[in-house]
């Protein structure tokens, strides 16, 4: 589901979907904007940065259109009789199903990770398909180099996919992991990520702004003192790799006021204010 679609009520219950009238193909459907002044839900912390163009994302999506051109080569017999745009739609299906085989990759090492940060039972040898290199790795692969960071780094949480909701300016969202550190709160966030041997992995903007948007929602709208926060970067094309970027008080305030204004464009665009001031 495209992520501009989530939203949430005020007490932070996820209303993604609604209901379909009866005799509808499908059961339920996106929730609207429409929907959402009628229910007074609050819009997604990832909604809100959509309003923001991600030119590595749609690099990377139109990467695999040219890949999948590639790898089809010419024109073959069997597409002689394909016109422009139906040729276009075959190569943009077979290139989206790398990209959704992606998304199911990091979903499922997701869903591992907050069973092991639990201490919950977590199937370590569930197999998991990374479609950029072709292979098969075991999920311990991912979780073990994970939690073995997070104890070297003195990382202890204080929460667990903790659902954020900040009415002063309208949005909610889950927060991975909320913790402390020695003396500092933090929020950390955990993705998959695509990655080159020998090269450093960057965060994108937008990251932060994320990170920050749930340190203020946590904290009555604001960035405490001493806070910080991190992206631990979990390779898909080098199994076993994990890096992290931290974010000091001083960045993230700078992430909270760039996610703010996000969040008064998002307004403007959909017309919909849900604040409570």
């Amino acid at each position: 589901m495209n992520d501009s679609s989530h939203w949430y009520d005020r007490e932070g219950n996820p209303c993604h979907t609604q209901a379909t009238k009866k005799g509808a193909k499908n059961p339920t459907r996106a929730t609207t904007v429409r929907d959402a002044r009628k229910l007074d839900l609050l819009g997604s912390t990832s909604g809100m940065l959509d309003v923001l163009s991600k030119d590595a994302l749609i690099r990377w999506k139109l990467e695999q259109v040219t890949k999948a051109c590639f790898a089809d080569g010419h024109i073959s017999s069997s597409y002689v009789y394909l016109t422009p745009e139906q040729y276009h739609e075959k190569m943009v299906d077979q290139a989206f199903t790398k990209v959704e085989q992606a998304a199911d990759a990091g979903t499922l090492i997701h869903a591992a990770l907050d069973l092991a940060f639990q201490g919950a039972e977590w199937d370590h040898d569930q197999q998991v398909f990374l479609p950029e290199t072709g292979s098969v790795e075991p999920m311990s692969t991912f979780i073990l180099p994970t939690l073995g960071w997070l104890t070297a780094n003195e990382v202890v949480a204080t929460g667990y996919e903790q659902v954020v909701v900040n009415d002063k300016e309208g949005y909610a969202g889950t927060a991975d992991l909320p913790y402390t550190r020695r003396s500092a709160v933090g929020v950390g966030d955990y993705k998959t990520r695509k990655t080159k041997v020998g090269m450093p992995v960057k965060a994108y903007d937008t990251q932060a702004m994320q990170i920050a948007s749930y340190l203020a929602g946590l904290n009555d709208n604001v960035i405490p003192e001493g806070a910080e926060g991190f992206n631990l970067f979990i390779s898909t094309t080098e199994p076993g790799r994990i890096e992290a970027v931290w974010y000091n008080q001083s960045e993230l305030q700078k992430a909270w006021e760039a996610f703010k204004a996000c969040c008064a464009i998002w307004r403007f665009q959909k017309n919909y204010d849900p604040r409570i001031t």
